[in-house]
């Protein structure tokens, strides 16, 4: 699946679980924007990530995840299991060098 249609159905689904009307993330993004980003129309910053992201509660990582783990017949935990896998790797190796 193109990343911007995988972004865009996470961040219909997420804010639409969530309740939360286009109009808004006005104090984030105008209404148009979020309209092109639902569209996969637009491709947000990473600084815009952040907002969105903390708009909807949850950290910009987890987004990206969620994103990369999209398929056309949802969420693929599999992705999610080893993006978690990356992290507690990471997180290991940095705490042996302390």
């Amino acid at each position: 699946m193109d990343r911007n249609q995988a972004f865009a159905r996470v961040f219909r689904r997420l804010r639409s679980e969530k309740g939360i009307a286009q109009a808004d993330f006005e104090g984030v993004a105008t209404s148009r924007y979020v309209r092109k980003l639902e569209k996969g129309l637009a491709t947000p910053t990473l600084l815009m990530l952040e907002s969105l992201s903390g708009e909807l509660g949850l950290s910009a990582a987890a987004f990206v995840a969620l994103t990369l783990a999209e398929t056309e017949n949802g969420i693929d935990p599999n992705v999610l299991r080893s993006v978690v896998g990356e992290l507690e790797t990471l997180i290991k190796g940095g705490s042996d060098k302390a």
